[in-house]
């Protein structure tokens, strides 16, 4: 994929939540960090095969916290956790193989992770699969398959997926070009505070009518409204 409006388009930084119990795994509930003077038990519990715990002491090797920093144990501890389904463990281990962080770099296997990150919802999986479809990296260059993952994380609200998905359809990658709904995605990363998007909203109004601006808005208000 090339174009001004997708330019920016870059993956994610690697961010790691710490956080224990299932629910927090999967990005909802209380975040809290185990400490070092945790980690004689948070180890035991990860031994024995308990799913959090190893997502937890993945963090732990991840970010030096109570312990060494160590990117290695922390790509064996997130690969266990991720083999049992944690959906975050998933996606920080598609992140270390993106990067090459405790392990050999392997954009396929990076595709292979954020593919399950992104099937169980984890909206920055999605963005991730979305680029790296769009860029061909790991995968066959497929704008359609581009457009579907960018969809689903910017239907969660991600304000660098809806301003990506705005530029596939200014341009037709994908899907036929539509200056409405590129509008509408633009102007959904605008007010989510891109101010690129704004800058293309503004752009793209330039080529429409009145009734096409006013309708996409509409569009983007009831977007909104169903996404609160």
């Amino acid at each position: 994929m090339s174009g001004a409006a997708f330019s920016r388009v870059m993956l994610a930084a690697l961010v790691l939540v710490c956080s224990m119990g299932a629910q927090a795994a999967a990005g909802t509930g209380d975040d809290m960090c185990a400490s070092g003077s945790q980690l004689p038990t948070l180890q035991d519990l990860a031994e024995q095969g308990a799913a959090d715990a190893q997502f937890s002491l993945g963090l732990m090797y991840f970010n030096g916290h109570g312990v060494a920093k160590d990117y290695r144990q922390a790509a064996v501890w997130f690969r266990k956790a991720a083999e049992q389904g944690v959906a975050l463990a998933q996606y920080n281990l598609g992140l270390l193989y993106f990067y090459g962080q405790g392990m050999a770099q392997d954009d396929a296997q990076a595709v292979a992770w954020l593919r399950k990150a992104g099937e169980q919802g984890v909206a920055k999986a999605q963005y991730n699969l979305g680029t790296l479809y769009a860029q061909g990296k790991g995968v066959a260059q497929d704008d359609a398959q581009a457009v579907a993952w960018l969809r689903k994380a910017a239907e969660q609200g991600r304000a660098d997926a809806q301003y990506s998905l705005g530029g596939m359809y200014e341009r037709g990658q994908g899907m036929p070009a539509d200056l409405m709904l590129a509008h509408l995605w633009f102007n959904l990363a605008a007010i989510a505070g891109d101010e690129q998007a704004a800058q293309d909203r503004q752009r793209m109004e330039s080529a429409m009518t009145a009734q096409q601006i006013e309708q996409a808005q509409a569009m983007a208000r009831e977007w909104l409204a169903q996404h609160k």
